[in-house]
């Protein structure tokens, strides 16, 4: 029997007959044909217009219309409870409703889905439908349900699920493994990381990528040596820029080519060496091939420089001012009708090979390889005593100045290093010297004083590192930009390679390092430029004079960009550019700057100290040295893996002679599982 008292509650709270129709329509209504409503601007405007314009607000559904829908909906008085009920239930809160529970109205608008039978059509702007109810509602009802009981049934089921729920199985972490090689598969992790910048935090924190797999592929035969018998070392080395050919100068003013492609014997004369020519009467110091290699600037301890025709070994042209050894010369980017020269007795000049000069004899030894010397003298060359600028005593310093002249003494500082930068801002030039760690800017716009007693002023100078100024000065031996003339290394006496920005040369206002040309020098005097960003070291380099070098590999293909140094442990010592492949710095209080200990020697190749570096157009390293050797590395990982593989088993093997290769950790040589 049911609750009479119950179903007086529920009777009492149901809407009045009046207002829910409970009979069909009528068949006289029905029979009428139903024509679609006009659709008036008013009803038009209303459908296409959003709500939030009109204004719109949900109605509020009353008591009555939300407890006939609890009662008519479908399940809900079969006389068990719900999941939300029982839990409410069991955590012993009161005034727990046994009936269905009337949700809170919200202002979204319910989707309503009709049924197939129904015989109401699709909402539409012109039409509203209305829902009509054809039969009468009956009240079920149910007997209640003690709370106890439920609280049981609830706690029975939590106890049985939650003892037959299965364990979680421990999860096996796979080791990592690092990634051998920078291909394919070093993008996908960097593409994983979030991209190239992301990515790079990943790589060194987790010790996936190493900078030493850009440089462990290099290796030398027997057969990419040349030897240049005494009494003659080669001082200097240069690459083509358009071909594969290496100019090396020798102590006895010798310019030797040699042929670097692949599978060719260097060794072998008229194959390997294919040219040799004197232009200079004393050791060659410097070269540099112009843009389309017809021209070779040289300059050497005659206290000249001198311009070689390609094509015919002879000298066109002869640079004469300087009283001292001339250290480097380079050409102007983007004109091979102007270079600097810098001498060691502080000066640094800018000629125009298109000026009218003086007609003079010039002596030229040419050497056919099969043949014996052949000498010529060129009556038609070129001398130039007058440059279009001077610099003088460019790195000395205005104390210094002022000690010399009331000694009456010369404390000319020797510039060591020159170099332009790119062919958009080819108007600045930038030196070094012996005296410190610090590089010039200069203006070749600017006028400078042609009295040699007159200080020459530049548009900045970096700073000196800090540890140099607490201990001793080291100077600067060469200078080399990157690809993108955004970083300038420089090679210093302490074993250290310092990377600078070039952006930051000239703290402050710079209008000269824009890449307008009509900005010229509006300050008197010297600014102060940034010193070092961070600096590059080796176990096994050892920069021990002036005539250790580095050269910068251009990326091309898939070769990225790196630097190769020489020093007095006989061995080249590669490091590869990219920052984000840096190591942990080490750091400390009189560094001044952040120092990375990295870089990939490359062993067994000489047997002196390396001087001079140059890098062909196939991205082959040629280092000479004082053993009277020039060496080709090349860039292949399997015979560099393999020349190390032999060097480790006991007993000689001829692959083995006379042959070198990257010197690198044994974990790099593991293969793949």
């Amino acid at each position: 029997m049911e609750d009479p008292a119950i179903q007086a509650d529920v009777l009492q709270d149901m809407p009045p007959p009046s207002n829910v129709p409970l009979s069909p329509p009528s068949s006289r209504r029905q029979s009428k044909p139903k024509r679609p409503p006009p659709i008036t601007p008013k009803r038009f405007t209303r459908f296409f217009t959003p709500r939030s314009t009109n204004g719109w607000k949900p109605s509020s559904t009353s008591r009555s219309a939300r407890q006939l829908r609890d009662i008519t909906k479908s399940g809900a008085n079969r006389g068990h409870f719900s999941r939300s009920s029982r839990k409410k239930s069991a955590l012993g809160r009161e005034n727990v409703p046994l009936g269905p529970v009337t949700p809170e109205t919200t202002p979204r608008k319910r989707k309503l889905t009709p049924n197939q039978s129904s015989p109401f059509l699709h909402s539409s702007p012109s039409k509203r439908v209305r829902i009509v109810a054809t039969q009468d509602i009956e009240i079920p009802s149910s007997p209640p349900v003690p709370v106890s009981i439920a609280e049981e049934v609830i706690f029975e089921d939590i106890e049985s699920s939650s003892s037959n729920r299965p364990s979680p199985e421990p999860v096996p972490c796979l080791p990592l493994r690092r990634l051998k090689r920078s291909g394919a598969n070093v993008r996908l992790v960097e593409r994983s990381f979030g991209g190239y910048d992301n990515g790079s935090a990943g790589f060194n924190r987790l010790g996936w990528a190493d900078p030493e797999f850009k440089t462990s592929n290099f290796y030398s035969t027997k057969k990419d040596h040349a030897f240049l018998y005494r009494p003659h070392l080669p001082f200097c080395i240069t690459a083509c820029n358009t071909d594969n050919l290496v100019a090396t100068g020798t102590e006895g003013g010798a310019v030797r080519l040699f042929n670097t492609t692949s599978g060719i014997n260097m060794a072998e004369e008229g194959v390997g060496e294919i040219l040799r020519f004197s232009p200079h009467e004393n050791a060659i110091m410097d070269l540099q091939f112009s843009e389309d290699d017809m021209i070779l600037a040289s300059c050497g301890g005659d206290q000249t420089a001198r311009l070689t025709d390609m094509p015919t070994q002879r000298t066109k042209a002869v640079f004469k001012l300087h009283q001292s050894s001339v250290k480097q010369v380079r050409f102007q980017p983007g004109d091979n009708n102007i270079l600097a020269t810098c001498c060691r007795d502080g000066v640094v000049a800018l000629w125009d090979s298109r000026c009218r000069g003086t007609e003079g004899s010039v002596m030229s030894i040419v050497t056919d390889l099969t043949t014996k010397a052949n000498t010529e003298i060129n009556n038609n060359a070129r001398w130039y005593f007058d440059p279009q600028h001077i610099i003088n005593k460019a790195h000395t310093n205005r104390p210094s100045l002022a000690a010399a002249q009331s000694k009456e003494s010369d404390t000319s500082t020797s510039v060591t290093a020159l170099s332009f930068l790119s062919a958009a801002r080819s108007h600045i030039l930038l030196t070094a010297s012996e005296a410190n760690t610090s590089v010039k800017v200069w203006d070749i716009r600017s006028r400078y004083s042609r009295r040699s007693s007159a200080l020459s002023i530049p548009l900045a100078s970096t700073e000196i590192p800090l540890s140099h100024r607490r201990s001793r000065n080291y100077g600067i031996t060469s200078l080399a930009l990157d690809s993108q003339c955004s970083r300038l290394y420089a090679l210093s006496r302490d074993s250290t390679l310092y990377c600078y920005s070039i952006n930051h040369l000239i703290l402050g206002q710079a209008p000269e390092l824009g890449l307008t040309k009509n900005q010229k020098n509006r300050f008197s005097d010297e600014r102060q430029g940034l010193g070092p960003l961070y600096g590059l070291r080796s176990s096994k380099m050892r920069v021990s004079s002036f005539f250790v070098k580095c050269a910068l590999r251009k990326p091309k293909d898939d070769k990225p960009e790196l630097i190769a140094c020489g020093g007095g442990d006989s061995m080249p010592v590669l490091f590869a550019t990219s920052e984000r492949d840096l190591p942990a710095p080490q750091t400390s209080a009189d560094s001044g700057c952040p120092i990375y200990t990295t870089g990939t020697p490359l062993a067994r190749g000489h047997q002196s100290e390396v001087t001079s570096l140059a890098w062909t157009t196939e991205g082959n390293l040629v280092s000479a040295s004082d053993d009277f050797t020039v060496r080709c590395w090349r860039e292949d990982a399997e015979e560099a893996r393999k020349l190390r593989s032999y060097a480790k088993e006991p007993g000689w093997r001829a692959e083995t002679e006379r042959a070198g290769w990257a010197q690198v950790k044994e974990s790099l040589d593991e293969d793949d599982e």
